[in-house]
């Protein structure tokens, strides 16, 4: 998980960090794959566990191939410097982060995770290696960021490993069973059913019926 990174006198939020990779994802393809590419073990430049997108080593190897550089600071996307967007959710954002924070401290979070362990046979959802609950390269993962209107619902949670989860980053197509990047994420199929996560659910819908609520308008 990222977390606050000091540059220039300024603290670089999570936030800002899942706002740069989501703007280059949707603006900057080529920058994004760049990123993806230098952040990965793919090319001779590798940086270090614990690396953020501000640092400037990584707008160096943008303009090495001719592309502009991108920082995100307090909300706000500059592109060589110049502001290009600001975003506004920073407040709705840090509310589920709080949340999730509030959740991995319960006792149910505890029973989901060794159970999700199990339904994923000891294995990272994505790249399918093997993982230990026990050792802080393990990690939770939103299947759905928070950042693209995720949310901390069980169902939305897997285990990963610490390079896939930084390598997804905020991406919200490409992780899935086949991990087409023409598909939205959604959970692998090969992981079975959870039945922590299950038990959420059928609360959900639930609670929906007690309190007489229309399910054909509930976005599930």
């Amino acid at each position: 998980m990222r977390t606050d990174y000091a540059t220039d006198n300024y603290i670089l939020t999570e936030y800002d960090c899942e706002n740069w990779w989501n703007f280059l994802e949707n603006e900057y393809p080529e920058n994004y794959d760049l990123a993806c590419k230098y952040y990965s073990d793919e090319d001779e430049i590798f940086m270090e566990e614990g690396y953020r997108p501000g640092n400037f080593d990584v707008n160096d190897y943008f303009t090495i191939y001719g592309l502009p550089r991108i920082t995100a600071r307090k909300g706000y996307i500059t592109v060589n410097g110049e502001f290009v967007k600001r975003y506004d959710n920073f407040e709705g954002w840090k509310a589920l982060r709080d949340e999730f924070e509030e959740l991995k401290k319960t006792d149910l979070f505890r029973k989901w995770k060794e159970e999700e362990y199990i339904c994923q046979d000891k294995k990272c959802a994505w790249c399918k290696r093997y993982i230990n609950i026990h050792l802080p390269c393990t990690h939770t993962d939103h299947i759905k960021p928070l950042i693209t209107n995720g949310d901390n619902s069980l169902s939305n949670l897997v285990l990963t490993c610490s390079r896939c989860n930084r390598i997804k980053g905020t991406k919200g197509r490409g992780y899935n069973s086949t991990m087409n990047k023409e598909y939205y994420n959604a959970k692998p199929s090969w992981i079975k059913p959870n039945k922590y996560a299950e038990e959420e659910l059928s609360d959900s819908y639930e609670y929906l019926y007690d309190n007489e609520l229309d399910l054909s308008e509930v976005p599930f």
